[in-house]
């Protein structure tokens, strides 16, 4: 078991650095703690982004030989991953080296019937329905929650003053209509004299109401945050949520079901939409959804529709502070012994 007291570990981090989410978790984590290298599994989709890169760092691809992945685990004490550690067979390999490791894990893909999960040394939960899920499968011990960061230097506050532009941020959509786009279409139509803006870097089926505006990628993450009043972000299931966080330290309030994790985040009740329990076959699970009350999303925009929200731009910004690296990064670099 990990030593949370022994600090200046050598650690390094695992993962994707490219234009994903996940990839984008990477890079900040690389940016803002002294990792001592970073192996970097090269997305079979996405690549990677080499700019983000330095002499710390190596590419390897997810098949790469068994014998690369030892020879790298030799050059760390730790070894940090999120949400999975991708690499088949790499707890035991990081065992076989006596190198601990440590998973923030997005919940959802955490298959607690796999017994390498309770190999794991230490879990870092980053929200508090992940910690109550590790905590009821006998993992409390090992197990710590520090609330998912958000690089508010980087997404830096605009005041929103008035509801007239609702946006949606769909990224890649998600499996399975994970973010909910389809339900800001439906939304759409019920509510014609409202404006909507919807981010996809994945094109959109079917007919687009006309007031609705649709964006693909933007240059670079912070720019989805420029325009846009209030966010609605009807997610049937979350690991995190980072469009959430980010949207919110840009000041732009944000519309969210009233269920785990996202109910964790608004700064205002009215915020939070009732919806009702589902479920959702992930493959190597099944796993609880929320599916959002459509009538009472409507009756919430259109109550918000043209208001003042200057206050709720202000509460959501105050309330992503406390997530920023200036509140947690030494949390996170102690839990790792950096």
């Amino acid at each position: 078991m990990l030593n949370a007291t022994r600090q200046n570990r050598r650690v390094g981090l695992v993962g994707f650095c490219c234009d994903t989410g996940l990839g984008f978790v990477n890079r900040t984590l690389y940016r803002h703690l002294p990792f001592a290298s970073w192996l970097v599994l090269d997305h079979p989709r996405y690549g990677s982004r080499n700019e983000f890169l330095d002499d710390r760092c190596r590419i390897f691809g997810l098949k790469s030989p068994r014998s690369a992945v030892t020879e790298w685990l030799t050059s760390v004490d730790s070894i940090f991953a999120v949400e999975r550690g991708f690499v088949p067979g790499l707890r035991g390999l990081s065992m076989s080296r006596g190198v601990d490791f440590i998973l923030m894990p997005n919940v959802e893909w955490l298959d607690l019937e796999d017994p390498g999960v309770h190999l794991i040394d230490r879990f870092i939960a980053p929200t508090e329905h992940c910690y109550r899920v590790l905590c009821d499968a006998g993992l409390q011990s090992r197990s710590v929650f520090i609330p998912h960061f958000v690089d508010t230097d980087l997404f830096r506050f605009k005041l929103r003053e008035r509801a007239n532009l609702f946006v949606h941020f769909s990224g890649h959509g998600g499996v399975q209509g994970r973010k909910g786009t389809d339900i800001v279409l439906e939304l759409a139509r019920r509510c014609p004299e409202v404006s909507f803006k919807i981010y996809s870097q994945e094109p959109l089926a079917g007919a687009i109401p006309s007031n609705v505006a649709v964006h693909g990628a933007t240059p670079q993450p912070e720019d989805l945050y420029e325009y846009g009043d209030v966010a609605i972000q009807p997610s049937r299931w979350e690991g995190v949520g980072l469009q959430i966080l980010e949207a919110m330290a840009s000041g732009i309030p944000t519309i969210l079901p009233n269920a785990p994790p996202m109910n964790e985040y608004p700064a205002n009740d009215q915020l939070l939409i009732k919806c009702s329990a589902g479920t959702v076959d992930l493959g190597h699970k099944v796993w609880q959804t929320a599916e959002i009350e459509l009538d009472h999303l409507e009756e919430v925009v259109r109550s918000l529709h043209n208001q003042n929200i200057s206050d709720m731009s202000r509460r959501a910004r105050t309330q992503m502070e406390r997530r920023s690296w200036h509140s947690m990064g030494s949390k996170y670099a102690y839990q790792l012994g950096i």
